[in-house]
């Protein structure tokens, strides 16, 4: 992100946003510092991985959070990367 400090980085989140407004938030820490972030998947080709059940063209899956659903994302149009301002 080209921050002069690593600590900046605890600023910032990631908003994913679907077609029909739905939006799901990681923090960066989250992300990139936990078993979370290492399990967290963009689906490039939803259709194929469902076996032809969803046609929709992106999702965001968070398979290591203890309600997985909540943060499952159908029709993933926009991934933001915004730093928190007070």
């Amino acid at each position: 992100m080209g921050e002069e400090s690593p600590k900046v980085l605890s600023e910032y989140y990631i908003v994913c946003i679907a077609k029909d407004g739905y939006k799901v938030v990681f923090s960066w820490n989250e992300l990139f510092n936990t078993p979370i972030g290492d399990s967290v998947l963009v689906v490039t080709n939803i259709n194929e991985a469902t076996n032809g059940e969803q046609e929709d063209d992106l999702a965001l899956l968070s398979p290591k959070d203890m309600a997985t659903g909540r943060r499952y994302v159908k029709q993933l149009q926009t991934i933001q990367f915004l730093r928190v301002s007070l």
